[in-house]
C-alpha cells in the first residue's frame, strides 16, 4: 500500500521507465521536466482561451468521475478514515450537476468536447501499452 505521495514504489509503476527516475526526495524529476516542457508549449504555441477551456472539461470530466468513485468503494465494501457529508445525497447531487455541465459544454462546442476526449482515450491507450507487465499499486480496502 502506498504510504506518501511522493513513494516511487506507488508512482514508479504508473509511469514510463525513462519519467519514472526519482531524486533523493522522491521527486519524478524527468516526469515534472517533461511536463514542463509540454505545458509550457501547449501555452507559447497554443490559444490560452481554447487551452483553459479544454482543461476545464477535462478537470469537470475528472472530478465527476472521482466523486463516483466513492459509490464503488462503497459498493466494493471499502472502509475510509473519513465519512462523506450526506451520503449518498451531496456525492451524487455533485455528479448530476457536474454530468449537466458537462453536457451543456458538449453541446455548446461539441468538435472540442470531442477532441479533448480523443485525447483522453489516445493517452488512455498509451498508457495500457506502456505499463503492460508492470505491477499494479496495491490497493487495501482495510484501511
Amino acid at each position: 500500500m502506498c504510504q506518501t505521495p511522493a513513494s516511487s514504489s506507488c508512482f514508479g509503476a504508473a509511469l514510463p521507465a525513462r519519467l519514472a527516475r526519482f531524486s533523493s526526495r522522491g521527486v519524478p524529476v524527468n516526469a515534472v521536466i517533461t511536463q514542463c516542457v509540454i505545458a509550457l508549449l501547449f501555452v507559447i504555441v497554443g490559444d490560452i482561451g481554447k487551452l483553459i477551456e479544454f482543461v476545464a472539461f477535462t478537470l469537470t470530466l475528472f472530478g465527476a468521475l472521482t466523486v463516483a468513485a466513492v459509490f464503488v468503494f462503497r459498493a466494493r465494501g471499502a472502509n475510509a478514515p473519513y465519512r462523506t457529508f450526506g451520503y449518498p445525497v451531496t456525492p451524487a447531487l455533485f455528479v448530476l450537476i457536474t454530468v449537466a455541465i458537462l453536457y451543456l459544454r458538449v453541446e455548446d462546442s461539441p468538435m472540442q468536447s470531442f477532441e479533448v476526449l480523443a485525447l483522453l482515450v489516445v493517452g488512455a491507450v498509451i498508457y495500457v501499452l506502456t505499463s503492460r507487465g508492470k505491477p499494479h499499486i496495491p490497493v487495501d480496502s482495510t484501511e
